[in-house]
């Protein structure tokens, strides 16, 4: 006697032991995903990992410092580049920059991942934005290269700076403003050098007015009046 057995149906398992990060099939296809180097990689977990601490909230407020970067494995020097390169690309945001200084005076900069929501809108997804690999590729490499700008209180035009009025003075040795302004500065090397044959010029001349019982002003502390 047989007895017609109902085929077994498997219930789809559809849940995770554990806390995760979602991301979306077309953000990993993305160009701008694939160009991505490890470092940047590396920060982008890091931060989601940060987001994962937070319950999924605080997106746009999450902090994470250059050290917590560090331990997570990314190189002290790889970590602005890779901020810059994943920033450029659309896949945070820097909602607040932070600055460097004492313990007391330094703040760490707050990000907002542009794939998850906020707490007042909904995800941006900027890399959407980067429609084929090469342009990836440019954005990423332009923004990974370029340096943060040093903003100075005195502009270059300005001569009654004194270190401006050192530069005008010293332009006549050589120096014109784009060699200022390259690595190493031109203006800087001659200024070094004229400070160097100065300070020979002045020790000379003290030893000869030590020589002749002559006191010259702005000489050496250490010297000694005959």
């Amino acid at each position: 006697m047989s007895i017609d057995r109902k085929p077994r149906t498997y219930r789809r398992r559809t849940t995770i032991g554990g806390q995760f990060a979602p991301r979306l099939v077309e953000m990993l296809e993305s160009p701008a995903w694939r160009v991505l180097s490890l470092a940047a990689h590396r920060v982008l977990d890091r931060l989601d990992i940060e987001h994962r601490h937070h319950g999924g909230r605080d997106n746009g407020k999450l902090t994470v410092t250059y050290l917590d970067f560090e331990h997570y494995g990314i190189a002290r020097n790889q970590i602005a580049p890779a901020l810059r390169e994943v920033e450029a690309l659309g896949f945070i945001e820097i909602t607040q920059r932070g600055r460097a200084g004492n313990a007391e005076h330094r703040t760490p900069h707050k990000f907002r991942l542009t794939s998850y929501d906020t707490e007042h809108a909904k995800g941006t997804n900027e890399w959407r934005q980067i429609a084929t690999i090469e342009d990836a590729e440019r954005i990423a490499q332009q923004a990974r290269n370029r340096t943060q700008p040093k903003h100075s209180p005195h502009p270059i035009s300005d001569k009654s700076h004194p270190g401006n009025r050192v530069y005008f003075r010293y332009l006549g040795m050589g120096c014109d403003h784009t060699t200022a302004c390259s690595p190493g500065g031109g203006w800087r090397r001659a200024v070094r050098e004229r400070a160097s044959h100065e300070r020979r010029v002045m020790s000379t001349r003290w030893r000869l007015a030590l020589e002749e019982g002559v006191v010259v002003a702005g000489g050496p502390r250490s010297a000694t009046r005959r």
